[in-house]
C-alpha cells in the first residue's frame, strides 16, 4: 500500500471495549465511511507482534483506514501520520457513540445509497489525495 505513509497503534478505551469483544466498529455515522471506509473490522486474535497479526491486519487494511486486533487494541493509517492520527480519534469517538447506541437498543446501520457515495469519496481521498 504505497498511499500509506504514516501508521497509528493505540489501546483507545471504546475502541478496545469493540476489539475485546472480537467485534467490528459499526460505521452508523455518514461520516465515519468518509474517512475510514466503512466498519472498522476485527482480526482475529493472533499474538501480538508476530507476522500472522501483521499478515491479517495488510489485508483488513487494503480498503480501510482501521482496523481491530482483538484482544488488543486498533491501527490505523493515512496519507501522514498526522491522517493517521486523525483517523485514531474519529475511531475512538465512533466507538464511544456506538458503543453508547447499543446500550440504547442497538445500532440502526445508514441506508446503502448514502454508504456507497460516501465510500466512493473515500477511495478519492485514499487514492488520489494521500499520494500527494
Amino acid at each position: 500500500m504505497p498511499e500509506v505513509r504514516g501508521v497509528v497503534h493505540c489501546h483507545a478505551k471504546y475502541s478496545s471495549m469493540f476489539a475485546v469483544a472480537h467485534r467490528p466498529i459499526p460505521a452508523g455515522i455518514d461520516e465515519f465511511v468518509i474517512y475510514i471506509g466503512g466498519d472498522v473490522p476485527c482480526a482475529p486474535y493472533r499474538q501480538s507482534g508476530t507476522d500472522e497479526l501483521a499478515t491479517e491486519l495488510a489485508a483488513l487494511l487494503r480498503d480501510r483506514s482501521a482496523a481491530l486486533m482483538a484482544n488488543h487494541g486498533m491501527v490505523c493509517v493515512g496519507g501522514s501520520v498526522q491522517d493517521a492520527l486523525h483517523t485514531t480519534l474519529v475511531v475512538e469517538h465512533n466507538a464511544q457513540i456506538m458503543w453508547g447506541a447499543e446500550a440504547l437498543g442497538g445500532v440502526q446501520p445508514l441506508p446503502e445509497q448514502p454508504v456507497a457515495d460516501f465510500r466512493g469519496v473515500y477511495e478519492f481521498v485514499r487514492s488520489q489525495m494521500w499520494g500527494t
